[in-house]
Parts: structure tokens; sequence; C-alpha cells
């Protein structure tokens, strides 16, 4: 195991560690501390699904109406949810992929929110796996109440 300080932005983080791993390793996966109820099958499923296909992400599918707001602030369009997905970690990919999206974004100065947008820059697939809302992102004191909650329920069981 390798501890290093992380950078001051989430991609600059992910920058040093990708640093930090080895030539050889064929895959490599990012994931957020601030999700620690990602189960060990969602990391599976991403691993499984980037051998095969290159890249992929732990995603849902988006469940409420989305709206686009003015300055107003008054809503300004409805956003049609069929087709869209709420991004997760993890996220997994061919190292030598995820790497090379790093370094065009580096070189070329874009920033993004996650990785799988770099790869997807330099023409990579990605594929989403279907992961559950347990997964949460933990930001706000509501969700590390409800974290909490949910793995008190786990642990009865």
């Amino acid at each position: 195991m390798k501890i290093t300080p992380g950078g001051a932005e989430r991609q600059d983080s992910v920058q040093i560690a990708l640093a930090l791993t080895s030539a050889q390793s064929e895959l490599v996966v990012i994931h957020d501390a601030a999700r620690p109820l990602a189960s060990a099958q969602i990391f599976e499923a991403c691993l499984a699904a980037a051998s095969r296909a290159g890249a992929a992400i732990a995603a849902i599918p988006v469940a409420d109406s989305l709206k686009r707001v003015d300055a107003g602030p008054a809503i300004s369009a409805s956003v049609p949810r069929s087709d869209l997905w709420q991004a997760q970690t993890p996220q997994a990919f061919r190292r030598e992929l995820i790497v090379a999206a790093h370094d065009r974004a580096r070189r070329d100065h874009v920033a993004v929110t996650d990785d799988a947008d770099l790869a997807q820059r330099i023409g990579t697939r990605v594929e989403v796996v279907e992961c559950t809302s347990r997964n949460l992102k933990i930001t706000t004191e509501a969700d590390l109440e409800l974290a909490a909650a949910l793995l008190e329920r786990q642990n009865r069981k």
C-alpha cells in the first residue's frame, strides 16, 4: 500500500495516484472515499466491464424530474430523463487508457468532475454498470445520517 498526499482538485489527486500505479497493472479502479458503502460486487462488475470494454463506471438511472433553471430562478426547460444516468464511483479503466486521458487533459488544461469524461474525450467507449442508490455519496449531514442508518440496518442482519 502507498499513501501520498492528494492534489488541490480531485483530478490532481487521481493523476498523482495513477503515477504511483505499476505500469504492469492492466486495470485501475478510481473510487471516491465519499462513497464508503460501495459493495465488493460493484467493484467486481466494473472491473469485469473495463476488462472487456476498456472503461466502465457505476451509475444509476436518474429517477427525479429534471429542470433547467434560469437566473430568475424560474424553470426554463424540462429535461427528459429517459436516457440519463447519475455517475458514481467506482470507475474502472484499462490503465493505459486512463493515463493517456489524464495526460491529454493536463496538456490541454481540461478540468472535469469525473474520469469517465476524460476517457470519452480521447474516444474511449465507457460502459455503465448499474448500481444502487445505497452507493450514496456522503456530502451533507443528511447523507451521513442515511449512511449510518444503512450500516446499522446491515449490521443487524
